[in-house]
């Protein structure tokens, strides 16, 4: 299983370097979070996985797209 996490992990990783547009990279950093969050509930730290739950797939991505919003033109 740490096998599969870890290629969806580089593969989303490669994913979010090529995106096109910031809304598909913003998409795919909270995939990649939650990906990272279950890789922590499998190594039997269920207090970190929740908490890169909560940090890296919700505030940080509200975070990106307020100041993206702010800086530039591209709308979300």
């Amino acid at each position: 299983m740490k096998i599969i996490v870890d290629i969806l992990l580089l593969i989303t990783a490669l994913k979010i370097v090529f995106a096109r547009n910031n809304k598909n990279a913003l998409i795919f950093l909270s995939v990649f979070s939650m990906i990272l969050s279950l890789a922590y509930l499998f190594t039997n730290a269920p207090d970190v996985a929740l908490t890169e739950a909560a940090l890296g797939c919700g505030l940080s991505v509200i975070i990106y797209i307020i100041a993206i919003k702010k800086t530039s033109e591209d709308k979300i």
